[in-house]
């Protein structure tokens, strides 16, 4: 995984300096980021300084591993609006395409362009706010760059539990439509809560699927708990076939929606093709994107 994210940021051509300093950050990240204490957080950083002492002995090498340095791909287009990722179409350079997670000092700068799409955000929906901390802005820095790696799945622990706003915004910011899974208070039974949410993971599947649109799909804890449900959720995640997941009605929908993409490939119309074209079209389905938030 470490090594999909740096392949989604750098192009064939960066720099070694670029590497070792993506490299860093992702370390801190995806081992670094997983300690629960300052004991955990020390032995992490003293076993990164020992590896990086044992494989590099140049004096500018180790002053880049051993420096920390924030990342973003957050950037103010023409229009005044914050995008990020590949949708800012950073670097397109002999048809390489980079979603701009770069190195940056200013955290006044993202503190600002987050502020922008926070007041852009509230102009067309519900109002929402929250804190400005420097963690909160690595953290929408870092959720914007994730979903865009293939397997864009996120397990985010946060102590007392994180924001749906965070989520929101950064949804907007990488123009998903967000799902979350909000029960109603009137669900008493296991059964009923389970049937609410097997439903709108298939709304949210045949949004991804059919229509190809982008869907970020948070699972809260109390969701997570669902056995079941989660068994769902983690086929899609591992192969992308959940045909048991539909009603036959369900399936009917879905297969004369593909009827017409069917046709348009040149192919005979059968149940079993329409299924295969449908579980086949990778660059739609994986517009679904899965995070579990847990406290």
């Amino acid at each position: 995984m470490l090594r999909r994210h740096m392949c989604l940021s750098l192009a064939p051509d960066c720099s070694k300096d670029q590497l070792l300093l993506l490299w860093h950050h992702e370390c801190d990240w995806h081992y670094g980021s997983r300690m629960i204490d300052n004991v955990d957080v020390e032995r992490y950083e003293l076993a990164y300084k020992t590896v990086v002492k044992k494989n590099f002995s140049e004096p500018h090498e180790l002053t880049i591993l051993l420096k920390s340095v924030y990342f973003s791909n957050l950037k103010e287009n023409e229009s005044g609006i914050v995008v990020a990722g590949l949708n800012a179409n950073y670097n397109q350079k002999d048809n390489v395409v980079t979603d701009g997670y770069e190195p940056t000092d200013d955290l006044k700068k993202i503190r600002n362009l987050i502020q922008i799409s926070l007041n852009e955000f509230n102009k067309e929906q519900q109002k929402i706010a929250f804190p400005l901390y420097e963690s909160t802005l690595l953290l929408v820095s870092r959720l914007c760059h994730a979903i865009q790696c293939i397997g864009g799945n996120c397990c985010i622990i946060a102590d007392g539990g994180m924001s749906p706003f965070i989520l929101q915004l950064t949804a907007s910011i990488m123009q998903y439509s967000l799902v979350q899974f909000k029960m109603s208070q009137f669900i008493y039974t296991k059964d009923s809560f389970f049937v609410n949410l097997k439903h709108k993971l298939f709304s949210s599947f045949y949004k991804a699927g059919i229509r190809g649109e982008k869907v970020m799909v948070c699972l809260s804890e109390d969701e997570m708990s669902q056995r079941e449900f989660l068994g769902y959720v983690t086929e899609f995640l591992t192969s992308e076939e959940v045909i048991h997941l539909f009603t036959l009605e369900e399936e009917t929908t879905i297969l004369n929606s593909i009827r017409t993409q069917v046709v348009q490939s040149g192919l005979v119309y059968t149940k079993e093709t329409a299924w295969e074209l449908f579980f086949k079209n990778k660059p739609d389905v994986s517009h679904l994107r899965t995070f579990g938030a847990r406290a």
